[in-house]
C-alpha cells in the first residue's frame, strides 16, 4: 500500500485509511465474510468531510451531502451534533441536513445549483440559486 487508498482484489472494493484510529469512539466493527473489520463510523466520515468543507473543499461538501442523504436513518445525530458542535462545523452540519431534507429528490437538482447551495452555507451573506422562486 502506497497511500491512504487500496484496492481489494477479493472483495472489489476501494478502501480508504484516512489516519490513525486514535480515538476509538470514531470506529465500530463489522463482520465482513466472518472476519471483524474495524472500520471508521459513518458520522466520523461524515465530519472529516465537512472539515474539509469548512477549509475550502466544494468535493467535500458534495461528498458529506450525499453521506447524509444516502444513510441519514442510520446516523446517530446526537453524537454527529457533538463532534460537529467540538470541531466547530455545526452550522455546515445543519446546513446540509437542511439540503438533505428540503431538496426534492426525485427531480434533482443540477451540480451547480447544489454547489451553489453550498457555498451560501459557507458564506452566510450570499443567496443561493436555490432559494429564489422558480416559475
Amino acid at each position: 500500500m502506497e497511500s491512504r487508498y487500496w484496492y481489494h482484489e477479493a472483495f472489489q472494493i476501494l478502501l480508504e485509511f484516512p489516519g490513525s484510529p486514535d480515538e476509538p469512539h470514531l470506529y465500530t466493527t463489522v463482520t465482513v465474510r466472518e472476519r471483524a473489520v474495524r472500520i471508521e463510523r459513518l458520522e466520523s466520515a461524515i465530519l472529516t468531510r465537512l472539515s474539509y468543507f469548512a477549509q475550502g473543499s466544494m468535493a467535500d461538501g458534495m461528498g458529506a451531502l450525499f453521506l447524509v442523504l444516502a444513510d441519514r436513518g442510520r446516523i446517530d445525530w446526537n453524537f454527529m451534533e457533538d463532534l460537529a458542535r467540538r470541531e466547530q462545523v455545526d452550522r455546515l452540519l445543519e446546513g446540509i441536513k437542511h439540503m438533505a431534507w428540503s431538496v426534492d429528490w426525485t427531480d434533482p437538482p443540477s451540480r451547480e445549483r447544489l454547489e451553489d447551495q453550498l457555498f451560501g452555507l459557507k458564506n452566510p451573506g450570499y443567496a443561493p440559486i436555490m432559494e429564489d422562486a422558480e416559475e
